[in-house]
């Protein structure tokens, strides 16, 4: 077709994030909150719902949220920026400090996005692999900052898919050395107990990324970022109005308000974390990561083919890892505890009848 002429060839060249449409009993691929919001938070979100004025547009810029996550964070509201998931965020600053000549720096494995949202606006993207225990390579990282200084630099702490946390100290090498933006995207941070936070004021150039997906709202799609005031400005021009709808900035709102009722949800997910990776270790073939997130990252020596499709026809999907010399490794979210039992048995079972 002719229209292929007119598309960009990194549009043409670029490999899309996706996510396999799969149905199963038991969903442990999307490193969800596996247990429903508390029921008094259900019945404050009904009661807002109900009065919700529907036909009118949202506030542009979320105010009434943002002054909810700078009173829980104690960040001024003007320093935090809301969008539609950490997606459109990590693209809202794709576009406002790269641009056609810019590259952005990654440490794959981590968060596919971060690729698409640079290619998409024809950005280089520079990898520095992770070392082969999945700590960051400083020295490839500093490297690479000397040579492109590039526009951004994406860190994710901790890390998706290995579930580890980077020593502070080279994050914070990395920081001192970039002339460009740096975020480090908090995903995982309750999990992990762990923040970069304490830095905020300390660099410029620093974004920090959060997210309301893996405490129990993935469907709202929420995420917010902190920045300095500059850098929120070019944020702002790049920002679609309206961009987060009133539903889920009302029921954003009444969780962070209400954020020790998820508390116990959270720590039974640290328990069931440990759980899980003692469960996995028991199991002949298979290698488990710490973690410090909400997932297990897990290596199949006897393939990770066979496993993956094995727990699918029993019904239970979790995650395949494709990419970047990860083909025989497996993640799989942390889920309730009778999920994660018949995970266990079953996987126990494949291994079994493959010889192991």
């Amino acid at each position: 077709m002719a229209i292929h002429n007119r598309i960009r060839e990194e549009i043409r060249e670029l490999r899309e994030y996706r996510v396999e449409e799969i149905s199963a009993r038991i969903l442990l691929n999307t490193n969800e909150n596996p247990y429903e919001i508390p029921q008094e938070i259900h019945e404050k979100v009904m009661e807002t719902v109900a009065r919700l004025p529907l036909n009118r547009y949202p506030h542009p810029t979320s105010r009434a949220l943002r002054e909810v996550i700078s009173s829980r964070f104690n960040i001024k509201a003007d320093q935090i920026v809301v969008g539609n998931g950490s997606d459109e965020l990590i693209q809202m600053i794709a576009i406002a400090f790269g641009g056609a000549q810019g590259s952005v720096l990654i440490h794959p494995p981590t968060f596919g996005i971060y690729t698409v949202s640079a290619k998409s606006i024809g950005q280089r993207v520079i990898e520095v692999p992770l070392l082969p225990d999945w700590e960051i390579d400083l020295d490839g990282m500093l490297d690479k900052i000397r040579e492109f200084q590039p526009n951004v630099i994406f860190i994710t702490y901790p890390n998706n898919p290995t579930a580890n946390c980077f020593p502070l100290e080279s994050l914070e090498a990395i920081l001192q050395a970039a002339e460009g933006v740096v975020v480090i995207d908090e995903a995982y941070a309750d999990f992990s107990r762990k923040s970069c936070l304490h830095l905020f004021n300390r660099y410029e150039h620093l974004i920090i990324m959060r997210t309301l997906s893996k405490i129990g709202l993935a469907g709202l799609r929420v995420g917010f970022l902190f920045a300095n005031n500059v850098l929120i400005t070019y944020l702002n021009k790049v920002k679609p109005p309206f961009n987060l709808n009133s539903l889920s900035e009302a029921i954003a709102m009444i969780v962070l308000e209400h954020r020790d009722l998820i508390e116990p949800q959270i720590e039974k997910i640290i328990v069931e974390r440990r759980h899980l990776i003692e469960g996995l270790a028991q199991i002949p073939g298979i290698e488990p990561f710490p973690s410090e997130t909400n997932f297990v990252l897990f290596h199949v020596a006897w393939g990770a083919g066979e496993a993956y499709e094995g727990l699918l026809k029993q019904g239970i999907r979790i995650r395949r890892l494709n990419t970047n010399g990860m083909e025989e490794y497996l993640r799989v979210s942390v889920g309730k505890p009778e999920e994660n039992i018949e995970f266990l048995a079953t996987l126990a079972e494949i291994a079994k009848e493959v010889g192991q």
